[in-house]
């Protein structure tokens, strides 16, 4: 999708977007992108900008002139978007994955029947990869099942390799932390 102002989005009133608040938002699209990699669909992605729009376009009206405006239609942006996820109508149209993604995680899939172990393991490993934001789950389902480097997974996140070794490095603490409270439940 190119730049949003393509698509004049509208206030509520439907006139056209005030051209200050549209370029700030225009300017979030790539950053959007890279937060909420599971949002592929232009049409949604147009409407959740349309809404951040209306609302900031709202608060202006009803308080003046913002100062930051690219945090405030960052932060509103977020926010649309977040609840939006939240959904449970969009929960499976999140959660859907390509082909490739699909075996690596066919083995994270919850268990209907199996050992007492074996479902505790599943409600573990629900709760490690809940620990996990969407694009910490994303990068490790490239680097265990595709395979690759740091440096790639920077590319296609559009980090830089330092970031995503950081985001490895907490991610994997987090894990660490889990496990060792895991096996202190076992223990006692």
């Amino acid at each position: 999708m190119g730049p949003l102002l393509k698509l004049q989005l509208a206030d509520r009133s439907g006139n056209p977007l005030n051209l200050r608040i549209h370029a700030a938002l225009d300017a979030l699209l790539a950053r959007f992108r890279r937060r909420f990699l599971s949002i592929r669909d232009e049409a949604i992605i147009a409407n959740l900008f349309e809404e951040a729009g209306r609302r900031i376009d709202d608060k202006e009206r009803a308080d003046g002139q913002l100062e930051n405006l690219h945090g405030f239609a960052w932060t509103t942006l977020e926010h649309l978007t977040i609840s939006w996820m939240r959904r449970s109508e969009q929960r499976l149209q999140i959660q859907s994955v390509s082909m490739t993604e699909s075996d690596g995680l066919a083995s994270l899939l919850e268990a209907r029947e199996g050992s007492p172990a074996q479902l505790e393991d599943n409600v573990f490993w629900r709760e490690i990869l809940g620990t996990m934001n969407e694009t910490e789950r994303l990068a490790h389902v490239w680097r265990i099942v595709g395979g690759l480097s740091n440096r790639e997974i920077a590319k296609r996140l559009g980090r830089s390799p330092g970031s995503v070794d950081t985001m490895f490095s907490r991610t994997h603490a987090k894990l660490r932390k889990l496990i060792a409270e895991r096996t202190r439940r076992r223990t006692v």
